[in-house]
C-alpha cells in the first residue's frame, strides 16, 4: 500500500488562503482510491509573523466575529502574506498540537512565531507537561532562526463561579511562568481580566470563552 500526492494542488481552504491541499491516493490491490486531503504550506512562505493556537485565534468555534479577532486585525494590518494564522478549535499543546506546529515551523521561514496555547491544556494535560512542551517548542523556534512570542492564556467566565478554582489556578500559574520566562509575550490575560472576572462584559462572546476582538 502506498500514498501518492499529485504535484499540483487541487484544493484550497477559504479559511486559510495560504494553505494548499492535495488529495492523497491510497493504492492497493491494483486499485487507486481517494484517501484524504493533506494541507500544507508552500516552503517559500516568508511571513513576518506566524501565529499558532486554538479557537481563540482561529475563530471557527464562533465565526460571528472571526474578522475582528486580534490576530485577524494584525493580518489585515500586515497583509495575508505577512501574517500566517494557523489555529484549530480545541487544540492543546502536548500530544495534539505539537506535531502539527513542529511540521509548520520547519516549513515556514518566519521572523516571529507566536504560540497561544493553554486553555485546552487545563483539561487535557498538566502544568508541567504544558511548560515542558512550550520550552521544547521555544528551543526549536530559536534554532530555526525565528523569535518566539508567548501568549498568556485566558480564563473563562465559568472559572469565576467558585466551582472551577483548580482550573483557574492552573491558568494563573501558566501566566505567571510566561511573564517570568524571559521570552517576549502578549499578556492577553491581564488585558481582559482582573481579580473579579472580565474587565468589561463587552470583551467576550455569549459563550464566556471567546474574545469579542
Amino acid at each position: 500500500i502506498g500514498l501518492g500526492i499529485p504535484a499540483e494542488p487541487l484544493f484550497r481552504s477559504s479559511y486559510a488562503p495560504n494553505l494548499k491541499g492535495h488529495p492523497c491516493v491510497m493504492v492497493g490491490l491494483g486499485q487507486a482510491q481517494f484517501y484524504t486531503f493533506s494541507l500544507s504550506y508552500k516552503m517559500s512562505l516568508r511571513p513576518v509573523i506566524s501565529v499558532f493556537g486554538d479557537s481563540l485565534i482561529e475563530g471557527n468555534a464562533d465565526k460571528t466575529n472571526k474578522d475582528k479577532r486580534y490576530v485577524a486585525l494584525l493580518q489585515q494590518e500586515l497583509g495575508v502574506k505577512e501574517c500566517l494564522i494557523n489555529g484549530w478549535g480545541g487544540a492543546y499543546l502536548v500530544g495534539d498540537a505539537m506535531p502539527r506546529v513542529l511540521d509548520k515551523i520547519l516549513k515556514v521561514n518566519t521572523r516571529y512565531t507566536m504560540l497561544e496555547y493553554g486553555l485546552n491544556d487545563v483539561s487535557n494535560s498538566t502544568f508541567d507537561t504544558w511548560k515542558n512542551g512550550v520550552l521544547e517548542l521555544v528551543a526549536i523556534i530559536k534554532h530555526s532562526g525565528s523569535i518566539p512570542i508567548l501568549v498568556c492564556p485566558t480564563y473563562t467566565s465559568a472559572m469565576f463561579d467558585g466551582e472551577h478554582d483548580a482550573q483557574k489556578a492552573v491558568i494563573t500559574q501558566m501566566c505567571e511562568w510566561i511573564r517570568q520566562s524571559g521570552e517576549y509575550y502578549v499578556d492577553a490575560n491581564d488585558a481582559l481580566f482582573d481579580s473579579s472576572g472580565w474587565r468589561d462584559e463587552d470583551y467576550h462572546l455569549a459563550d464566556g470563552i471567546h474574545f469579542s476582538s
